[in-house]
């Protein structure tokens, strides 16, 4: 009898854990989605439409570029396993694209805000568009200087 009471508790917690990682990962998926929704609905407001050259058009001219010419998602944003250290459930606050040794194109026109190194990101760029800021991490050679304006397709680095 106390075994079976054992075995049930100890079903029971497993199935709760379960159930709880699939709420956390439901919810982040929502936000996730939401978020896409969001970004979608508010590039359709400032009149974004993809166009046959891989690009953003706006209504007004402007454009947005691809950061490279092909790509796979490497790393998503979110709660993930650290590809180097193996931690698990640390949030990347980033989206890692694949790529080796490739050029690398600025998103938006904009104006380079900072180059540096991190001991995380390594040779990265900063460039300020509008309200947003861009980084771009994980480079082998920087091709961009602070105050330099840059227009999205332009190439600004090659990955590392």
């Amino acid at each position: 009898m106390i075994l079976a009471d054992e075995r049930s508790r100890s079903c029971a917690v497993t199935f709760y854990a379960s159930i709880r990682k699939w709420r956390i990962w439901w919810g982040f998926l929502n936000k996730a989605l939401l978020f896409i929704w969001l970004l979608v609905f508010y590039l359709g407001q400032m009149g974004l439409v993809w166009g046959q050259d891989s690009r953003l058009h706006t209504d007004s001219g402007g454009v947005a570029a691809l950061p490279l010419k092909s790509f796979a998602l490497n790393s998503p944003y979110g709660p993930r396993t650290h590809p180097v250290t193996g931690e698990r459930g640390k949030f990347h606050d980033g989206i890692d694209l694949r790529a080796f040794y490739e050029p690398v194109y600025s998103v938006l026109d904009g104006e380079v805000h900072d180059v540096g190194f991190g001991p995380v990101i390594g040779n990265f760029i900063r460039i300020k568009s509008g309200d947003f800021i861009l980084t771009y991490g994980h480079l082998s050679l920087v091709l961009v200087v602070p105050g330099q304006q840059v227009y999205a397709g332009e190439e600004a680095a090659i990955s590392g």
